[in-house]
């Protein structure tokens, strides 16, 4: 179970990179030494809002961000892979900030990217490490 790969990273920083479905999330905690210290584990790897598998298997896949709201500004995000649209949340809040957390098992191959996209600027995604992180981990 120790070799399995897994992975789980915070929000970090304000990176954001626009494309046409929204901001794809680049910066989240990778170092050690925070409270919340990200896991990568099992040949799983980070690089630029990616996390990389390193073996096709089923794999739970979960994602949760805290957004503030405002100007009616609703924050909503999907779990993308290889840039494609996997698993999407659903905002529609009058609250001030509002969490939302997805999760899914998918059939993921070698090499396959996961990333995380936002619906609005990064400008309204809290980036405190508790509230915003995404990960996966092998079932099988």
């Amino acid at each position: 179970l120790q070799n399995l790969p897994a992975a789980h990273i915070s929000a970090s920083g304000s990176g954001g990179g626009s494309k046409n479905s929204g901001y794809t999330i680049t910066e989240w905690y990778t170092a050690s030494g925070s409270t919340w210290s990200p896991y990568l584990n099992g040949g799983m790897t980070y690089s630029n809002g990616y996390l990389t598998v390193p073996q096709q298997g089923l794999y739970y896949v979960y994602a949760q961000l805290l957004f503030y709201h405002a100007a009616g500004k609703y924050g909503a995000f999907s779990i993308d892979v290889n840039d494609s649209l996997r698993v999407r949340s659903y905002q529609d809040s009058n609250d001030q900030h509002s969490s939302n957390y997805v999760g899914r098992i998918l059939q993921l191959l070698k090499g396959d990217r996961i990333s995380i996209v936002i619906s609005v600027s990064p400008n309204y995604l809290n980036r405190e490490e508790q509230y915003s992180f995404f990960g996966a981990f092998l079932l099988r």
